[in-house]
């Protein structure tokens, strides 16, 4: 899903599916203690897509109609800095080289995303 999300030609395209990452990263690093699992789904998020995530953030992308209860399912920089500490929080949690590799990885994404690469 991330993959195709990647290759959409822009923002809410058909192929973007940007909301699953958003259910990534929010069951990762905004629902109680960090899980390793959940992290690493947001990993592979970050690490295929990151540059759409980020420009999900910047544009506060709103999923759902206005007439939808609260909270909306939205994006934004508050929930791109959360998850990004989050990230940094398991490198210190989970010692499997797997997952710190895929921690460091998604971490140099996040970095490509915010200069703009």
């Amino acid at each position: 899903m991330a993959q195709i999300t990647a290759k959409a030609d822009h923002l809410i395209h058909p192929m973007d599916v940007s909301l699953y990452a958003l259910y990534s990263c929010r069951s990762a690093f905004e629902r109680g203690p960090l899980i390793e699992e959940a992290v690493r789904t947001a990993c592979i998020w970050y690490i295929h897509a990151g540059q759409r995530v980020w420009q999900n953030c910047k544009i506060e992308r709103v999923y759902g109609d206005d007439d939808d209860p609260p909270p909306r399912r939205r994006f934004n920089m508050e929930k791109w800095r959360l998850w990004k500490d989050g990230l940094k929080a398991a490198q210190l949690e989970f010692p499997r080289e797997s997952t710190q590799e895929m921690i460091r990885t998604a971490l140099e994404e996040i970095a490509k995303a915010e200069r703009g690469e």
